[in-house]
């Protein structure tokens, strides 16, 4: 019965053994299992993160643009009205250089008319009249000119007789 026994013993023991392999490698394939489904689980994970990040770069780009849009619609608001008064500027200055120009012309034209006048004036007065023997001062006092203007005049004739006697007394 010993040896048996022992056999028997030895049988149990290798099944025993055996079916502890077994079981250990039922709680290996369980575990490789295990693993290959939280590996597939992360990689379904991190797919889904990254379609969530494209999902919120997506989303922020168009709120993005619908936030450039507004802003250019505002800007195109207020640069209508600034270009509307940078056109009415440019008419007042183009005005204002036309009517410059008219009172320039305008000035001349008066100062034309005043010269003539006084040459006008001068001329009659260079002349001999027999019949009038007004004194050239008198003349000038007639003219509508103010003092200043007058004296001017009045200086011009000193000379200018005055010059017409020496160039008599030398003849």
């Amino acid at each position: 019965m010993g040896k048996n026994d022992r056999k028997d013993k030895y049988k149990k023991d290798e099944m025993k053994k055996y079916k502890k392999g077994q079981k250990d490698d039922k709680k290996h394939d369980d575990f490789n299992h295990i693993l290959e489904n939280i590996q597939a689980q992360l990689q379904i994970q991190e797919q889904q993160q990254k379609e969530f990040q494209v999902q919120l770069q997506n989303q922020l780009i168009k709120q993005q643009d619908e936030t450039l849009n507004k802003i250019l619609r505002e800007i195109t608001k207020i640069s209508q009205p600034l270009e509307n008064i940078q056109a009415q500027l440019q008419s007042q200055e183009q005005q204002q250089k036309e009517l410059q120009i008219q009172l320039q012309n305008q000035l001349i034209k008066e100062q034309e008319q005043t010269l003539n006048q006084i040459l006008h004036e001068i001329t009659k007065i260079s002349q001999p009249q027999p019949l009038q023997l007004k004194s050239p001062f008198s003349i000038i006092d007639t003219l509508d000119l103010d003092l200043e203007k007058k004296a001017q005049i009045a200086m011009y004739i000193a000379t200018s007789s005055g010059s017409n006697k020496n160039e008599d007394e030398t003849e």
